[in-house]
């Protein structure tokens, strides 16, 4: 899956490292910014869900990428990271081919070596208003492995393959990274039907 992904950076973002500094290289993105007061979580949770709903359709080709922060001299994850999977996807079709897809790949983004799980799935397959919660409240991936104490740094991606964009969240904003600048500006028409208040920003750096 890792050369799926990659193929994907390559083909249709400039072979950009997939990481939570992408907005900053990217030119079509759109971003909700809801940190330092500016929505309470409970806002931020309808925004985020109705931005989701909005882009993602049933048949859309996703890959669910989650990256996570190894302790110290720890190599292998497996198990961990399918608790992950296993608590955030519904169908057990899904579920019984994951043993196929969690070996992690070592991604280094700047300082930090990550390991990077990716599994194809699609939006029915997720539960993602869950999901989406978890990371808006800045819940520690305890959360993903209950009775564990487990606090490592994580990132999750939602990589459309099917609209050819990137859905990114963490508890300070929302971003959505477009392979097209007229994606960029459909999704400015689209957007228009959400009550974002004053809290989205539109990039077109070009």
């Amino acid at each position: 899956m890792i050369k799926v992904l990659d193929s994907f950076l390559k083909e249709y973002f400039r072979g950009l490292k997939l990481s939570p500094n992408f907005y900053e290289g990217w030119e079509n993105s759109f971003r909700i910014d809801f940190g330092e007061e500016k929505m309470s979580k409970d806002e931020a949770l309808v925004c985020v869900n109705n931005l989701f709903d909005l882009v993602f359709q049933e048949q859309d080709d996703i890959l669910f990428v989650f990256d996570v922060c190894p302790f110290e001299n720890e190599l292998y994850m497996d198990r961990k990271s399918l608790n992950v999977y296993l608590k955030y996807i519904k169908r057990r079709n899904i579920v019984y081919k994951l043993h196929s897809y969690l070996r992690p790949s070592i991604v280094c983004i700047e300082e930090d070596c990550l390991h990077r799980f990716i599994i194809p799935c699609r939006k029915n397959d997720i539960r993602y208003e869950a999901l989406l919660k978890t990371i808006i409240c800045e819940l520690s991936l305890d959360s993903f492995h209950e009775g564990m104490n487990d606090n490592r740094p994580y990132n999750i991606y939602f990589v459309n393959n099917s609209k050819k964009f990137i859905y990114y969240l963490n508890e300070h904003h929302c971003d959505i990274y477009l392979a097209r600048k007229e994606d960029l500006e459909l999704l400015d028409k689209e957007i228009s039907q959400i009550n974002l208040d004053n809290t989205s920003k539109r990039q077109n750096i070009i």
